[in-house]
């Protein structure tokens, strides 16, 4: 048998928030439980998207573009971003990759500004931006690679399928 962790990549940005201190201290966690014959593998996810999702960043951008609302972001809109589709997440958590840390990331980094744009841009609406601390993703750093997984998924397409969302509001 085998523990699977869902960690973060957050935790290389420096991000001191709650949430990638919790993940780092269960990736800990996993290590040590190896000691007493607990197999683990840590996947380290980057920022997830997809059918569903209702937290992350491309969401509360999409609903900000529908209600001419505000989006709060972390950071001054310039910090970059990788962003995984759920199903690429998916085939990932089920892969025959054992006992590691794997990154679960895409080759494409954007910032978050590049993203409001892209969302925007179309759009008749203004969407107003209100910036706090930043933190960054940076493009390049790589743990262990997934062996025969390959996102199938690209985040402009995403993009468009939100715009189209958007349109038919």
């Amino acid at each position: 048998s085998r523990f699977i962790f869902a960690s973060t990549c957050a935790i290389y940005g420096g991000d001191l928030s709650i949430y990638s201190t919790s993940k780092s201290v269960g990736e800990k966690l996993c290590q040590q439980y190896k000691e007493f014959g607990l197999k683990s593998t840590i996947f380290r996810l980057s920022n997830v998207y997809g059918q569903g999702d209702q937290k992350g960043i491309l969401y509360k951008i999409e609903k900000a573009a529908r209600e001419m609302g505000v989006i709060n972001l972390i950071g001054d809109g310039t910090n970059f971003r990788n962003y995984v589709h759920v199903e690429d997440v998916v085939s990932a958590l089920v892969s025959d990759n054992r006992d590691n840390i794997f990154d679960v990331k895409t080759d494409d980094y954007y910032t978050v500004k590049d993203l409001i744009s892209k969302i925007t841009e179309v759009q008749t609406k203004n969407v107003k931006m209100e910036v706090g601390h930043n933190y960054s993703i940076t493009p390049g750093i790589q743990n262990n690679i997934i062996q025969n997984w390959i996102p199938k998924h690209k985040l402009i397409d995403y993009i468009e399928e939100i715009n189209q969302r958007i349109d038919d509001f």
